[in-house]
């Protein structure tokens, strides 16, 4: 091999040269080549073979490998006794002709080994000023990104806390329309009772809602607080008294009323769906004078279009939802004070406002977040069953998935098959698999590489709820939720426990038959949110 040979990088075929092409030398083979090529070809591996000989390289990485200063030494001796033009990197002087090889710091500029220095100037080779200067780049950057990181962090906290307020907001206007609604319906059925206990029940209840609207704090912060500290006003008193909450859906119950003179005549209580109280508000309008005389007199006051917008009945209630990247929405419902986000589908209409799903995934706990079935059987409603997960592990991120449709199938509208050992110890409530796009089922998982025995198995103990597909993935969505427990036995991977419904399960349990059993509405509850509040 000829000497030029030898002080060329076998992969660029360039001259070795300091800073910019500098030799390192393999340790097994002693084949040398530029550290900049042999890092491009070799990535961040530790062994690799040589691209010479193809002796393996073990150790170190080659970032760790120390210049080869011979090698270098005599690039730089032949560059020189060839008349080679050093790299380009630090230019050429106009003035000599000369590589600009060193820095002057007061004057700020280069110079080369012919240009005259000014007295008391410090002048340093310009190789190890770019040292100086890339560390300092490197701090500089370093503190910048973790400055960045945290001014994202105050301004996602302020997005959570608007986030929180205009949830908050639709949900007041939910609360405010229900009772314009309650009201117009009273006076409607006021005009065609004789009955005085009924009509003196109306007007208490009609005087409690105007107590609470005029108690009700004009602004609400993020917290629910009103700027002098009283906390958020709730409506309790206008819900029925001794309502079930078992037998009561918070997303779907029909609203109850009692009329105590029914239609005039009688005294059977009355049960309105959401459409025909729309119907009787209608009505309610049409035959209130005093109503439709404000009306009119407000239209003839304020033509403003926020008049328009306030008495627009396709307006209210506000609505908000969370979408995904693939347009699909997922419903956003304040129940039992805490939010609750429903699962994703196309079967949801535009809202008012819509959160990115991002946004509100930043806000489930890793560790520990809790998911939620609503389970029907027909036309029953059995109640409503809280899993928390346990986030460590990958099985439990693959059952919360499917409550939230993130990956497209989820358990809404998922039947329960069967019980596993009934009226015996280790008695199991099954489920998994769950509606296909093309009408069929599938029990396959979401998430790959779940977990499966050995180290995972833990006694069998009453609500946890545990993977039931035996390892396969294709089963990988089956589960099992234990409710006789047995100590004696060990489940190959639970991932989660009841924490809230395990009357529901058992409700289920005792259903026959058992498959009509469905989770009618699955979805996460939004922790964070709830806490701020």
């Amino acid at each position: 091999m000829s000497l030029e040979e030898e002080l060329i990088c076998p992969l660029c075929s360039e001259l070795y040269e300091e800073d910019v092409k500098e030799p390192v030398l393999l340790p097994r083979c002693g084949h040398v080549f530029c550290k900049s090529c042999l890092t491009k070809t070799v990535g961040s591996r530790s062994h690799f073979p040589c691209p010479t000989c193809r002796k393996r390289h073990l150790r170190p990485h080659v970032s760790q490998l120390p210049v080869h200063i011979d090698t270098l030494a005599r690039a730089e001796v032949f560059r020189d006794s060839k008349g080679i033009p050093r790299s380009r990197l630090f230019g050429l002087c106009d003035t000599h002709g000369e590589v600009l090889e060193f820095w002057c710091r007061e004057c700020q500029s280069p110079l080369c080994g012919d240009c005259p220095v000014k007295k008391g100037h410090d002048v340093v080779r310009t190789r190890l000023l770019l040292q100086e200067k890339k560390q300092e780049i490197q701090e500089q950057g370093n503190l910048i990104l973790q400055s960045v990181v945290d001014e994202k962090k105050k301004i996602f906290q302020k997005v959570k806390k608007c986030s929180l307020q205009l949830l908050r907001t639709c949900e007041e206007s939910s609360l405010t329309t229900n009772s314009a609604e309650d009201v117009k319906v009273m006076m409607g059925d006021t005009k065609k009772t004789a009955d005085v206990s009924s009509v003196l029940g109306y007007l208490a209840r009609m005087k409690n809602i105007l107590g609470s609207l005029k108690s009700a704090p004009e602004e609400i912060d993020p917290e629910g607080k009103t700027s002098t500290g009283r906390t958020r006003r709730t409506r309790n008193n206008q819900k029925q008294q001794g309502q079930d909450s078992t037998n009561s859906s918070p997303s779907s119950t029909l609203r109850r009323r009692t009329n105590v003179a029914g239609d005039g005549t009688t005294g059977t209580p009355r049960t309105r769906t959401r459409s025909s109280l729309r119907q009787e508000t209608n009505n309610a309008n049409k035959i209130s004078p005093a109503y439709t005389n404000e009306h009119t007199t407000n239209k003839n006051n304020n033509s403003s279009g926020l008049e328009t917008a306030l008495l627009e009945p396709s307006l209210w209630p506000l609505k908000c939802c969370a979408y995904a990247e693939d347009g699909r929405k997922g419903e956003l419902k304040w129940e039992d004070k805490r939010l609750h986000l429903y699962t994703l589908g196309n079967h949801m209409e535009d809202a008012h406002f819509m959160i990115k799903l991002a946004v509100l995934q930043a806000l489930i706990p890793e560790d520990n977040p809790e998911v939620f079935l609503e389970l029907t059987a027909g036309e029953q409603r059995l109640g409503r069953i809280y899993i928390r997960l346990w986030g460590n592990l990958r099985r439990a991120h693959n059952f919360l998935a499917m409550c939230t449709g993130t990956h497209g199938p989820s358990y809404k509208g998922a039947k329960f098959q069967e019980v596993f050992a009934r009226g015996i110890p280790g008695e199991c409530l099954h489920a998994g698999l769950y509606p296909t796009p093309d009408g069929g089922t599938s029990a396959k998982g979401v998430l790959e590489n779940l977990e499966w025995d050995g180290k995972f198995k833990k006694p069998q103990r009453l609500g946890l709820v545990v993977g039931a597909g035996s390892g396969r993935p294709e089963r990988d969505a089956c589960f099992d939720i234990c409710t006789i427990e047995n100590p004696q036995r060990n489940f190959a991977c639970p991932f989660g426990e009841v924490v809230a419904g395990m009357d529901v399960v058992m409700r289920a349990v005792k259903h026959k038959p058992v498959r009509a059993v469905t989770m009618q509405e699955v979805g996460v509850v939004i922790p964070d949110l709830s806490r701020s509040s």
